[in-house]
């Protein structure tokens, strides 16, 4: 699977202004461990619940110092990104949204109230900076404050390690073989796709375009994750990508140890923020 689509695909990662189409729908259907060995190198769920709530608040204070409101309500926990590693695998979901993400109503809002905020220039100025000097505008400050002493954790060694199994473990000859009997399924259902990426990412769908899935959408994604479950190829590529994981840790031991450090003090970043700036009733 390539990087775009899951871009395209999956949920995940802080809120922020161009984040407004995320999906925060629970995808909880299938039975399936999904947690992967480089899981343990890379912030949960709640870390990232707790670090959009933490960066909102520091954001607030910041803007409330230069005059202006902002808006950092108590968010739900992000959308669970493994639930789309291997596309759609839920059958509620395809049937309703197809490949589609479901609509995020609550991010969208919180978008266009900030968006509402930065519409004044000196608002804007507040919040992204001096045009030569970003670093002291309150998004910028914020970030900075979360990420001292843990460096930059975007692409780390994890997340990149993480594509590579994903890409690796297409090749693996249990999924290769999962993948040929999914094909045989999704054919007695009058679907003529090679791989489920290939149901997927058929242009039809439109979906860097289009904000809804049509009616053949549905139908194919539908097929899709019933073919899943019939050939089991979700636990199959989890077993492949687990397999190949480990080795790759066990290769990348020294530098993973210590990106675990830094995640452990930029949690204690957040867990600071929070300490010192939430309020038991949230905003």
């Amino acid at each position: 699977m390539t990087a775009a689509a899951l871009i395209v695909l999956s949920g995940g990662g802080y809120y922020a202004l161009s984040e407004a189409d995320e999906s925060t729908a629970a995808e909880t259907a299938t039975a399936v461990d999904l947690n992967l060995p480089l899981s343990a190198y890379r912030l949960g769920l709640r870390d990232q619940s707790d670090a959009r709530r933490a960066e909102g608040l520091l954001v607030d204070a910041c803007m409330k110092k230069a005059g202006f409101s902002w808006y950092a309500p108590v968010t739900p926990l992000p959308p669970d990104p493994l639930r789309r590693r291997y596309g759609v695998i839920d059958s509620p979901v395809a049937e309703r949204y197809g490949y589609h993400p479901p609509p995020d109503g609550f991010s969208a809002d919180i978008a266009r109230r900030r968006l509402e905020i930065l519409k004044g220039a000196k608002a804007n100025a507040a919040y992204y900076g001096p045009e030569k000097a970003r670093q002291q505008g309150c998004a910028v400050s914020s970030g900075q404050e979360l990420a001292r002493g843990a460096g930059n954790l975007t692409n780390t060694l994890a997340d990149r390690l993480s594509w590579q199994s994903l890409e690796v473990s297409e090749k693996h000859p249990a999924v290769v073989s999962a993948f040929r009997a999914w094909k045989k399924c999704m054919h007695t259902r009058g679907y003529d796709y090679a791989t489920p990426d290939d149901a997927m990412l058929d242009k039809a769908w439109k979906l860097e375009s289009s904000s809804a899935a049509g009616p053949k959408e549905r139908a194919v994604a539908a097929a899709d994750v019933e073919c899943k479950d019939e050939v089991d190829l979700v636990r199959i590529r989890v077993a492949a990508e687990t397999e190949i994981q480990r080795d790759v840790i066990a290769a990348n031991a020294s530098e993973l140890k210590s990106l675990a450090k830094r995640l452990d003090v930029y949690r204690k970043n957040v867990r600071s923020v929070l300490d010192r700036l939430d309020s038991p009733s949230g905003k």
